[in-house]
C-alpha cells in the first residue's frame, strides 16, 4: 500500500509565513484501495473545500479484479512445501491439477496436499502433448481412458476422488480433446497465462491482470517466492477465488 507518513525533516524554518489561516493540510483515510490515505487540503474561508493533494489517491475504484491461482503438480515435487505454506498464511483457495506421474513419484506429497483441503483436479495421466503425441493416437477413447487411470491411480493412493476438472498437458488440447472431456463428464480449466517461474509471474503478469484470469503455477517450479506472488496480487487490488468462479 501507499502510505504518507509524517516527515522525518526537523527544525524546518519558515521565514515568510508563521501561520496560514486560508488552508489547511491533513492525513486522511483514502477511497483508492492502492493507498492506505491520502494527503487532504480544506480551505478555510469562504467556502469549506476539501480535495486531495494527489486526485488518484482518493478515486474511489469500484472495478474488481477477480483471478485464480491453480498449481500443477506434474512430475517434480520440491515446491510443494512453500505454496502449501504460503496458501495456509494467506488463507486463500487454490487447487491442484495432478499428473498421474505425479501420483506415481509423490504418493506421500499427494496425499499432503490431500490433508491440507484444497481442491484436486486431474492434470491427466501423462506429460504428453496430446495435441503433437507421435506414439498415441488421440481419440475420445484415449482421453476418457486416460482421465479414469489418473481417478484410479489417485485413489488407490489417497483413498480420495479427483474432482471433475481437468486440464490437458501443458493447457494444450483441441476441440476433439475438449469433447471427450465433456464426455468423460469434465469440465476443462484453461489459461492464457504460461506457466512459468514465479518471479517471471511477478514481473510481468501480476501488472497485466484482469478480471477472471486463471494463473497456473507448477508445484516444481521455483517457488520460493510464492509469497510474494500472493501478495504482489493483493496488494495490486485483485481478490483471489476459487477457479470454480470462472467455469460455473
Amino acid at each position: 500500500l501507499n502510505t504518507w507518513t509524517a516527515s522525518s525533516l526537523k527544525n524546518v524554518s519558515f521565514t515568510s509565513v508563521e501561520k496560514n489561516a486560508r488552508y489547511r493540510v491533513f492525513i486522511g483515510n483514502s477511497q483508492n484501495k492502492m493507498f492506505e490515505n491520502a494527503a487532504f487540503v480544506r480551505s478555510l474561508q469562504g467556502a469549506v473545500v476539501t480535495y486531495p493533494v494527489f486526485a488518484e489517491s482518493d478515486v474511489c475504484d469500484t472495478s474488481v479484479k477477480r483471478v485464480a491461482l491453480v498449481f500443477d503438480a506434474l512430475d517434480r515435487a520440491d515446491g510443494l512445501p512453500q505454496v502449501l505454506c504460503a496458501l495456509n498464511q494467506f488463507k486463500i483457495p487454490a487447487t491442484f491439477f495432478i499428473n498421474g506421474e505425479f501420483v506415481r513419484r509423490y504418493p506421500s506429497e499427494t496425499r499432503q496436499i490431500v490433508a491440507s483441503g484444497y481442491e484436486c483436479a486431474s492434470g491427466f495421466f501423462t506429460l504428453t502433448d496430446l495435441t503433437s503425441a507421435q506414439d498415441f493416437v488421440i481419440d475420445d477413447s484415449f482421453i476418457k481412458r486416460g482421465l479414469a487411470r489418473n481417478e484410479d491411480e489417485f485413489y488407490d493412493t489417497t483413498g480420495t476422488e479427483l474432482s471433475l476438472l481437468w486440464h490437458a498437458p501443458l493447457y494444450k488440447a483441441n476441440a476433439s480433446i475438449l469433447s471427450a472431456g465433456e464426455a468423460a463428464g469434465y469440465r476443462y480449466v484453461d489459461t492464457v497465462v504460461a506457466s512459468d517461474n514465479v518471479e517471471t509471474l511477478i514481473e510481468k503478469i501480476v501488472p497485466a491482470t484482469y478480471d477472471g484470469m486463471i494463473i497456473p503455477v507448477g508445484v516444481g517450479t521455483d517457488t520460493q517466492k510464492i509469497d510474494l506472488l500472493i501478495s504482489s496480487l493483493l496488494d495490486s487490488g485483485c481478490t483471489i477465488v476459487d477457479v470454480r468462479e470462472f467455469i460455473e
